[in-house]
């Protein structure tokens, strides 16, 4: 994957399907954990509590859950367990 970043938006080119994605912060940042290695859901929002002003941890965790979605959907991560 390549990225390139403009102030608070990213694009992200995946060489494997040849799609370029554009992404806010919010998706870089999870995107960019998912990638740093396995990661468990619990993991990752305690890591968006810690790094950023998280104002509801209920809707925190469903933001969470649809971006994940989305990235499955389109190809960038893979659930490896449910």
């Amino acid at each position: 994957m390549h990225w390139v970043s403009w102030d608070d938006e990213y694009v992200v080119f995946e060489e494997s399907s040849g799609q370029t994605h554009q992404l806010d912060a919010f998706r870089a940042f999870v995107l960019n954990s998912a990638l740093e290695g396995e990661i468990q859901v619990s993991d990752l929002l305690a890591d968006m509590v810690s790094a950023m002003t998280v104002q509801s941890p209920e809707a925190a965790t469903q933001l969470l859950h649809s971006v994940i979605e989305e990235f499955e959907t389109v190809g960038l991560l893979e659930r490896t367990s449910v």
